[in-house]
């Protein structure tokens, strides 16, 4: 660039100059995974310890995503969306699917494309401006006939993380895909997507002043959009939705191309919640009375089971109190 300076005093005179970016082999990947999330996949060192479904419970839910997902035959509804209120057990489901189908031997390919964890309280987490190069990046990990044609459009669009998310998801997904010609002897793999309603902002709209409500409607909104456009495009791709039932969301989703091509799975309308709760009380009761003496009387564990149904996050508490007081609380009040 030196050789502008030649030109220091020239009038009307234009200098456009042309900076390239070259990448070596592997290079294009290690600058995508530069510009990705990855505190944001299922098995990041963020999110160690991740919760998981606690062994035999929400054994009904992963059998619905399970027969939903098909793993060798496509679903007709290439989007499913599971849904609960907040203490629900949504990410542990998410997280619990993702391990279970990635550890998968029988099968000749990883069913798992690409996961995404939207968390409120992470910087690169809680807005959807590296959504788009994660998913890509996972694809040419995980799918290796892919793999060149994702680096490939890195070298010919190095500023592709400076682009429109829009631009991003044509340029680094939906044309590789196209650049394998015939798509149906490919295995659909599966794109896990939790806490959507943690999404809470764009990376430009953080950056000034906005309602919070229309800031977050407008970035899950966006999300699900995208989703929309990738499944129109008919890759062997299905992408796996949790979220809270926020209206905004409900509403779209609920709606035009988006309803037709969804499966929409009320979490807490699946299984035997008072079972399940049931058997993670039990089991963890027994794992945490081994060290208490004397232990705690199995009439004071059979109450447990009286109680309503609650969610997980509850029975959590309810477990440590109990142990830790030899008292049941429901609601906060001893029985």
């Amino acid at each position: 660039m030196s050789g502008i300076s030649y030109f220091k005093n020239a009038k009307h005179f234009v200098a456009n100059p042309t900076f390239n970016t070259y990448f070596s082999e592997g290079n294009a990947l290690q600058y995508l995974h530069k510009h990705s999330a990855s505190s944001a996949m299922h098995d990041s060192e963020e999110r160690y310890p991740p919760p998981l479904c606690h062994p035999g419970t929400c054994e009904a839910v992963i059998g619905r995503i399970e027969g939903w997902y098909g793993f060798e035959i496509p679903p007709k509804k290439k989007i499913m969306w599971v849904y609960a209120p907040a203490g629900y057990g949504k990410t542990a489901v998410a997280g619990t699917v993702s391990k279970k189908l990635e550890s998968r031997i029988d099968l000749e390919f990883n069913p798992i494309g690409a996961t995404f964890f939207f968390s409120r309280t992470s910087p690169d987490r809680n807005n959807p401006a590296r959504f788009i190069i994660t998913l890509a990046y996972q694809l040419a990990m995980s799918i290796p006939e892919l793999t060149p044609h994702i680096e490939a459009a890195v070298k010919r669009n190095p500023m592709v993380p400076n682009k429109a998310l829009e631009a991003q998801l044509m340029k680094l997904i939906v044309e590789p895909f196209k650049s394998l010609g015939e798509l149906d002897d490919i295995p659909h793999r599966l794109i896990v997507i939790d806490g959507l309603d943690e999404c809470i902002n764009s990376y430009q709209e953080s950056r000034v002043e906005k309602q919070y409500a229309e800031d977050q409607e407008h970035a899950q909104i966006r999300v699900l959009d995208l989703i929309l456009t990738l499944q129109s495009h008919h890759l062997p791709l299905c992408f796996l939705i949790f979220s809270r039932p926020e209206p905004w969301i409900k509403q779209h989703i609920e709606s035009g191309s988006f309803q037709a091509g969804t499966e929409m799975l009320d979490l807490y309308k699946v299984g035997d919640h008072m079972k399940d709760v049931e058997t993670f009380v039990r089991n963890e009761l027994a794992r945490i009375a081994e060290s208490l003496d004397p232990q705690p009387d199995d009439k004071d564990e059979t109450a447990t089971f009286s109680m309503p149904p609650l969610p997980f996050v509850t029975s959590a508490f309810h477990t440590k109190t109990h142990v830790k007081d030899y008292k049941i609380f429901s609601n906060g009040i001893p029985i």
